[in-house]
């Protein structure tokens, strides 16, 4: 009876720590796929940045054109496609 008893706490013993296996596996894969969905979402976000910023570039260009002697061969710095921009109103409040 005793060796019955020894016998089926090695089997739980080797049961539990196969699940603990198994769960570890599935945590790990599971924080790497929330890392993966993290870097695809900043990677979108840093795209949607990029096309804003060109859009934004053009527009500037394109209001400065009219502005420019066409015979010019440079735009000076001191024209508004070359000012800084002044800080968006969320960036102000996020400072704060």
């Amino acid at each position: 009876m005793k060796q019955q008893r020894g016998v089926a706490l090695i089997t739980v013993l080797l049961i539990v720590a196969v699940v603990t296996v198994v769960a570890a596996g599935l945590i790990a894969r599971q924080q790497l796929s929330i890392r993966s969905t993290a870097n695809q979402l900043q990677v979108r976000q840093a795209w949607q940045y990029a096309q804003g910023g060109e859009t934004l570039a053009k527009g500037l260009l394109q209001r400065d054109f009219p502005q420019d002697d066409r015979q010019a061969p440079v735009d000076p710095l001191g024209e508004l496609w070359a000012l800084p921009l002044p800080p968006s109103s969320w960036m102000t409040a996020a400072r704060r």
